[in-house]
């Protein structure tokens, strides 16, 4: 949460001046993200391929990497056949008369496309070239002679980088309409070197990754709405595509549905129309694939796998997740502190108190749904890898 100082941003800085400063803000954070050596490509390892499938194939579908599937073990493949989904898969004579798919929200290769899309006419551009026999790398120009697969750990990275670069840009705008630009530098900065933005959004494509872009711009589209509600519209679009990406992100969604509900009902159209798009697509895509309405990863009780319950250890989870040495929020993103105080404090823009009980209110039933995942802890060890050298 941020407190305003009553003054006007274009008092201090031109409009020129923000946008070079968001430039050399996107450019930075994306270098240091994107050369960062560390990757984590684990859940993630499918996105590259199924963006590719989607490029190439115009389907989902990972039929055509059934050999890669099999080497990797059919890890977080699921094989669908007419309406029966067979998970674990453990041979590729299960799925004979089926088609494999990427177990993991199909919302993540999907943001992925464009990017995936642009590196692949890159590498295809510079493939074969002086530039690219002068890499002395292998595993870098493997990636400049275009095999996205095997090099798909650094593509991740790159990508994910990215979007992380442009949500501290999105945060540095969404601060900017409050405090002056130094405040928002330092807050952008924080997000991005500061925060699991860095040590769990860039290494890899996960949903969190594109979470963060997502309500990001969904954050600064809700705050200009209040004076033009025609970014209701924006807002609508990324938080239901962030549905799709990550399905805990409802949260957030309809937060801003209430807030809209509550300070501008005549304008719910302009919020729900976009959202019913994203939504209906998503739908018929899972009815496509899986028979059903959304696809199984999106079930709060999925079969043979954990699920979202008031298990036993409900209360352990509900403090874990906060200063567990493993994985809490205050242990690994200790300037959250910092933001829970200034929640508390008053502010002289009237946006942020209305906004206000509405983003804290996220905070909280993110906090409670997270703990009810029965395996709150999520896993067992660190997993680093680093980048062949």
């Amino acid at each position: 949460m941020v407190t305003g100082d009553g003054k006007q941003p274009t008092s201090h800085l031109s409009r020129q001046h923000d946008l070079a400063l968001c430039c050399c803000l996107l450019v930075a954070v994306w270098i240091a993200h994107a050369t960062s050596r560390t990757w984590t490509s684990t859940d993630s390892r499918w996105t590259i391929p199924t963006a590719l499938s989607i490029i190439n194939d115009h389907t989902a579908s990972l039929d055509r990497y059934a050999s890669l599937i099999a080497q990797d073990n059919f890890y977080a493949i699921d094989c669908v056949t007419g309406q029966t989904v067979i998970r674990p898969v453990k041979s590729l004579a299960q799925c004979t008369n089926g088609h494999f798919y990427n177990f993991y929200p199909i919302g993540v290769d999907v943001l992925a496309v464009p990017e995936v899309f642009a590196i692949q006419k890159l590498v295809h551009a510079v493939s074969g070239s002086p530039l690219a026999r002068s890499v002395k790398n292998p595993y870098r120009r493997r990636l400049l002679e275009g095999d996205l697969i095997y090099t798909h750990p650094l593509v991740e990275v790159l990508i994910a980088s990215f979007w992380i670069a442009l949500a501290a840009v999105l945060l540095y705008l969404i601060t900017r309409q409050f405090v002056r630009s130094i405040r928002s530098l330092i807050i952008a900065l924080l997000f991005a070197f500061g925060t699991s933005a860095w040590s769990t959004g860039s290494r890899a494509l996960w949903q969190h990754g594109a979470s963060m872009l997502l309500i990001s711009v969904a954050s600064l589209a809700w705050l200009k709405a209040d004076r033009n509600p025609n970014w209701w519209v924006l807002a609508g679009f990324a938080l239901a595509f962030s549905m799709v990406v990550r399905p805990t992100n409802i949260l957030p969604f309809a937060a801003a549905f209430l807030y809209l509900l509550k300070e501008q009902p005549r304008k719910v159209w302009l919020y729900v129309l976009p959202a019913l798009l994203v939504v209906g697509l998503f739908v018929m895509w899972s009815y496509a694939v899986y028979g059903t309405a959304v696809a199984p990863y999106y079930w709060p009780r999925r079969p043979g796998t954990n699920s979202l319950a008031i298990h036993r250890h409900f209360a352990e989870a509900l403090v874990g997740n906060l200063i567990s040495p493993g994985r809490g929020l205050f242990v690994y993103v200790p300037v959250f502190l910092l933001a829970v105080s200034l929640m508390l404090l008053p502010t002289l823009d009237q946006r942020l108190l209305r906004i206000r009980p509405f983003l804290v209110g996220t905070l909280l039933a993110h906090w409670v749904l997270i703990s009810s995942f029965q395996d709150w802890w999520a896993g067992f060890a660190f997993v680093h890898a680093t980048f062949p050298t």
